[in-house]
C-alpha cells in the first residue's frame, strides 16, 4: 500500500507543479490557500479604492471559484467512479483528462495569464482541477487516504508521532515525501521538455499504466483486501 501511495502523491505533486507554472498559474491541489484567495478576493471588491488593483483581486478570484468548484466537481465524480468501476480505471480517467488537456495544448488552446481572468484559464482551471479532485476522491474512500492533500498528511503525521504509531509515521513521511518529489519531477520536466502537450502526455501516460496496473485482476483483489475497499463486480475483466 505504501509504494502505491507514494506513487499517486508523486502523481499529484507533478500535476500541482505543472499547473503552477503553466496554463492555469494556479495550484490544482492547494484548496485551503485558495480558500483564502477567494476570502480576499471578493472582500477586495468592496474595500480597496485602488480600481486597477480590486479588479486584478476580484478576476483572480473569479479563476480561484471555477478551480475550487471544478475540485468539487472532479471529487463528486471520482467518488461515483469508485462506486461503479473500482479504483484502476478511476485512476485511468484521470489519465483521460490529463490526455484531453495535452490534445488541447496541441490544438492551440492559449495558455492563461498569471492574475488575469479569461476563458482560456478558466477552461485550464477546469481540465487541471478536475482530476486533481478525482484522485483524491478515489483515495479517500480507501485506507490510502487522501493523495492530494498534504495538510491533512502532515496532521496525521504529527498525530502519528505524538502516538508513537511508528510504521504508520513512516507511511505518512513517505507519503508527504512523494508530493514534493512529484513536484520537483513536474518542474525538472518543465525545465527540460519545451512543449507542454508533452509534458501532459508523459502524467497521462503514467496515469493509465498506473490504471491499467490497479485494474489488473490479481493486482485488484489484493488491493481491495490492504486498502480495505470493496471492487464493484463491474469491474471484473
Amino acid at each position: 500500500m505504501v509504494g502505491s501511495n507514494v506513487w499517486l502523491a508523486i502523481l499529484a505533486g507533478y500535476l500541482n507543479a505543472f499547473s503552477t507554472v503553466a496554463l492555469l498559474f494556479e495550484r490544482s491541489a492547494h484548496m485551503s490557500g485558495r480558500a483564502t484567495d477567494l476570502g480576499r478576493g471578493f472582500m477586495a471588491f468592496f474595500v480597496l479604492t485602488d480600481a486597477a488593483e480590486r479588479t486584478r483581486l476580484f478576476e483572480e478570484a473569479v479563476i480561484i471559484l471555477i478551480i475550487t468548484a471544478s475540485f468539487l466537481a472532479g471529487a463528486i465524480l471520482g467518488a461515483k467512479l469508485m462506486r461503479t468501476i473500482g479504483l484502476g480505471k478511476t485512476i485511468m480517467m484521470i489519465g483521460v483528462f490529463i490526455g484531453v488537456s495535452s490534445i488541447m495544448v496541441l490544438i492551440g488552446l492559449p495558455s492563461g495569464v498569471i492574475n488575469v481572468f479569461s476563458l482560456e484559464r478558466s477552461l485550464w482551471a477546469i481540465l487541471l482541477c478536475i482530476p486533481m479532485g478525482i484522485q483524491n476522491a478515489a483515495t479517500s474512500v480507501t485506507s490510502m487516504g487522501r493523495s492530494t492533500h498534504v495538510t491533512g498528511t502532515l496532521t496525521d503525521l504529527g498525530i502519528s508521532i505524538a502516538e508513537g504509531t511508528y510504521k504508520k509515521t513512516i507511511h505518512l513521511s513517505c507519503r508527504w515525501g512523494g508530493f514534493v518529489g512529484g513536484s520537483g519531477i513536474g518542474l525538472g520536466i518543465f525545465l527540460a521538455v519545451p512543449s507542454l502537450s508533452t509534458q501532459l502526455l508523459i502524467l497521462a501516460l503514467c496515469a493509465l499504466l498506473t490504471g491499467a496496473f490497479f485494474a489488473h485482476p490479481a493486482v485488484r483483489r489484493k488491493l481491495g483486501t490492504v486498502l480495505q475497499f470493496q471492487e464493484p463486480l463491474a469491474t471484473a475483466i
